[in-house]
């Protein structure tokens, strides 16, 4: 009888893991949200897990879902307890604006 595969079994060991390969593989880019707090953290500490979740958005290999909401209450955050200016703001307002496929919550 065939063993089952663990959950924490290096990537690749088990052929035809649903998770791993062919058609019913994960995407090789993942379209990701970050709420204000992940995005807190990978501008404000660096090598954090948050930074490096972002570094993979901005080198391609994830994609950034954004919508104004989580924008403006990050500008909100970042204004008010990190202190940061307008220019600061706007900055990264259009930074992730760039970076980013706008949706509209429903």
């Amino acid at each position: 009888m065939p063993s089952t595969p663990e959950l924490l079994e290096p990537q690749g060991q088990t052929e035809g893991h649903p998770l791993r390969a062919g058609p019913g593989a994960l995407p090789q880019q993942v379209r990701v949200v970050f709420d204000t707090n992940i995005f807190v953290s990978a501008l404000i500490l660096p090598g954090s897990r948050a930074e490096q979740a972002l570094t993979r958005v901005v080198d391609g290999s994830d994609r950034l879902i954004l919508s104004k909401p989580i924008l403006d209450e990050l500008l909100t955050v970042l204004s008010r307890k990190f202190s940061r200016d307008r220019e600061e703001l706007a900055r990264v307002a259009v930074w992730l604006g760039e970076l980013a496929e706008w949706v509209r919550p429903a």
